[in-house]
């Protein structure tokens, strides 16, 4: 959970498809795979939002990260506006939606 909001601008390669995430798993950087669909909703939400540093910046401090609190304040506002009636959390999303789909 703790990579989303570590990623970084300079972490997309939208030319190859890829995401760089650091200090994954047992601390080691690693390049994901991800799918065309997740890099042109990255490019519009990069595009929008106009970041300094991170991919995902706290609203009320441009170049810092979003808090994990941050993300879980969006994702329950959007489980609910969809209408979604099971429980969701950001540890329940990769299985739900990968980024390689």
């Amino acid at each position: 959970m703790s990579e989303v909001p570590a990623l970084e601008v300079g972490d997309t390669y939208f030319e190859r498809s890829r995401l760089h995430v650091r200090e994954s798993k047992r601390n080691k950087d690693r390049c994901i795979p991800t799918s065309k669909g997740v890099l042109g909703k990255l490019k519009t939400h990069l595009a929008y939002w106009s970041p300094q540093k991170f991919v995902f910046e706290a609203l009320k401090c441009s170049g810092r990260a979003i808090p994990i609190a941050g993300i879980n304040q969006v994702l329950k506002a959007a489980v609910k506006a969809a209408g979604i009636t099971k429980n969701v959390s950001p540890h329940t999303l990769p299985q739900l939606c990968p980024l390689t789909r």
